[in-house]
């Protein structure tokens, strides 16, 4: 099944509200900029990206956004490539998101690449689109499901304290891990 960004940008439009956003995105001077700053040629796709939904807010993870002033501060681009070089990534590796000290970069030919702060993984995604929809999109939806059943669960156990505690829930890699204190 061929997965179509503009898709993606729709689902990503319809779980959070445009009109909701706080930062405004960026239109094609500032991405220029950016591209300028960085020393790299954005792909279109990134570019559409970028110029549509880089200011959604959708579970835990978000792809680095642009800001007028070329600010340096957690989250922007330019600082996500900066430390992403620091720990390995490489040159020709665009880094467009950061998990937790990993990074997914747009390679050159287009696709996908996770940089585990290990080094580099086999897990990649063949388009932005693809990566777009199933990890930025349904990871973080499942992982947002989870952290909500977490939270009734732990609210009906204050009312039934039978109901075993859940101590951790842990998306990895969107495999679910619910840890259960022992009894």
């Amino acid at each position: 099944m061929t997965v179509l960004l503009q898709d993606v940008i729709d689902e990503i439009d319809l779980i959070d509200d445009p009109n909701a956003r706080k930062q405004p995105l960026p239109d094609d001077a500032l991405i220029a900029k950016y591209e300028q700053a960085i020393g790299f040629t954005f792909p279109d796709d990134y570019k559409l990206l970028l110029k549509t939904v880089s200011n959604a807010f959708v579970g835990y993870i978000s792809p680095f956004t642009l800001n007028e002033q070329l600010l340096e501060e957690y989250g922007d681009l330019r600082v996500g490539v900066d430390e992403g070089r620091k720990v390995g990534v490489p040159q020709d590796w665009l880094p467009i998101c950061e998990d937790n000290g990993d990074y997914y970069c747009i390679a050159p030919d287009g696709s996908v690449r996770f940089w585990d702060h290990n080094g580099s993984s086999s897990e990649s995604w063949s388009t932005l689109a693809v990566w777009a929809k199933e990890v930025w999109l349904e990871v973080n939806l499942h992982h947002a499901h989870l952290k909500k059943r977490y939270k009734n669960l732990n609210s009906a156990r204050r009312k039934n304290p039978s109901i075993a505690r859940i101590k951790c829930v842990t998306v990895f890699r969107g495999r679910s891990v619910i840890n259960l204190p022992s009894r």
